[in-house]
C-alpha cells in the first residue's frame, strides 16, 4: 500500500524547518491527516520486529509452541538476554490476541490468549525485578530499553484499538489487559532507568516509532495515563518525561503558518472524537500562545458538531438536484 505524503516512513520523525516549501510538503490540509491518525493506531507484527503468528492458543498443538519457549528461556542464562526474551515472547502473544480477534473466535478464545498475555507481562515484570538488584545485568538491560520502551507504547496503541473491534464482553477482558500493562510497563522503566535519564529515554523511543508526522500526540495520551497511575513517589518522573515530549512537540508544531496547519487541525480533530483522554491531551498541547487559536476549530462542543454533520449532510444530499429556479430566458 502506498505511503500517504503525509506519513513518513522513516522511523525518525520529520523535521520542520522555518523553510515554507518544506511545511507546505508535511502539512497539506486534507484527509491525509485522518489516514495519519489511523496510522498512528495501526501496530503490525513488524512494527514489534516479529513474525505473524501461525499458531494460536485456540489450537491443539499450542503447547509446543510454549515447549519451545520454554527451551529457549533455559538455555539462556544472561538476565539482560533473559529480559529480551521474555519481551519478545509478549510481543507474540500480543499478536496472538489480534490473530485471534481477526479470525472471529468467539469470547473464550479471545479471553484464553488475554490471559496469556497477561502472564506473559508478569513474567516481563518478574526478571526486571531481579535486573534491578544487579548493576551489571542493569546496565547491559539498558541497551535495549529504549526499544523496549517503543514496544510498549505500541503495546497500549494496539490494545486500544483491539478494544474496539470486540463485543462489549470482552472489550472487558481487552480493558482489563490494558490496564495491567500499563501499570508493568510503568513498573519495569521505572526498575530500570535513572530517573533523570528516563524522560530522555523516553523521548528517543517514541522518536523511533512508525507513524505520521503526529505520532507524538498519541504516545501524550499514553504516557498521561500512566502518569495518572503512578505513585506519589515517583508521579514527578514520569511528569517529567511527558512534559519534556509535550515541548518538543510545541516547539515544533508552532513552526507550521496558520495557513498551512490543515492536516493537524483534521488530525486533533479525530484524536479528540476518539476519546475524553485525547481531548485533555489536545487542549494541553494547544494551550500556547501561538496555538491557541486552534482551540475553536478543533474542541467543538457536541451541539457544533451535530450542526455541522446535518448541514454536511444536506449539501450532499442537495448535489445533482435540479434546480428549482426558473430558468433563464433570452
Amino acid at each position: 500500500m502506498a505511503v500517504p505524503r503525509l506519513i513518513k516512513a522513516e522511523a525518525q520523525p520529520p523535521t520542520v524547518s522555518n523553510d515554507t516549501e518544506t511545511v507546505n510538503s508535511l502539512y497539506q490540509p486534507d484527509q491525509e491527516a485522518v489516514q495519519g491518525a489511523d496510522l498512528d493506531e495501526n501496530v503490525t507484527p513488524d512494527d514489534l520486529e516479529i513474525e505473524k503468528p501461525r499458531l494460536l492458543p485456540t489450537s491443539p498443538f499450542y503447547f509446543l509452541k510454549e515447549w519451545t519457549r520454554r527451551v529457549r528461556l533455559f538455555f539462556t542464562f544472561n538476565q539482560a538476554n533473559k529480559l529480551k526474551l521474555q519481551s519478545k515472547f509478549a510481543n507474540e502473544k500480543l499478536m496472538e490476541i489480534k490473530e485471534t480477534i481477526e479470525k472471529n473466535k468467539n469470547q473464550g478464545a479471545i479471553e484464553k490468549a488475554a490471559s496469556a498475555y497477561q502472564k506473559q507481562i508478569d513474567k516481563v515484570q518478574e526478571i526486571a525485578e531481579k535486573i534491578k538488584g544487579n548493576p551489571k545485568a542493569k546496565d547491559e538491560a539498558k541497551s535495549f530499553l529504549e526499544k523496549w520502551m517503543r514496544h510498549q507504547i505500541l503495546h497500549q496503541k494496539l490494545l486500544q484499538e483491539l478494544k474496539k473491534r470486540v463485543p462489549p464482553q470482552t472489550a472487558e477482558k481487552i480493558e482489563e489487559t490494558r490496564n495491567r500493562h500499563l501499570k508493568r510497563f510503568r513498573d519495569v522503566m521505572l526498575k530500570l532507568e535513572d530517573k533523570n535519564k528516563l524522560p530522555e529515554r523516553l523521548e528517543k523511543a517514541v522518536e523511533g516509532l512508525r507513524g505520521s508526522s503526529f505520532k507524538e500526540i498519541k504516545a501524550l495520551e499514553i504516557l498521561k495515563e500512566i502518569e495518572d497511575k503512578t505513585p506519589k513517589k515517583d508521579k514527578k518522573t514520569i511528569e517529567n518525561a511527558r512534559k519534556r515530549l509535550l515541548k518538543r512537540l510545541q516547539d515544533r508544531l508552532e513552526k507550521i503558518p496558520e495557513d498551512k496547519r490543515g492536516a493537524l487541525k483534521n488530525y486533533m480533530e479525530k484524536v479528540s472524537e476518539n476519546s475524553p483522554e485525547g481531548t485533555k491531551i489536545i487542549q494541553e498541547i494547544i494551550n500556547t500562545p501561538k496555538l491557541k487559536n486552534l482551540e475553536k476549530e478543533i474542541l467543538k462542543t457536541e451541539p457544533e458538531r451535530e450542526r455541522e454533520t446535518k448541514t454536511e449532510r444536506e449539501r450532499n444530499n442537495n448535489k445533482g438536484r435540479p434546480s428549482n429556479k426558473p430558468a433563464k430566458t433570452n
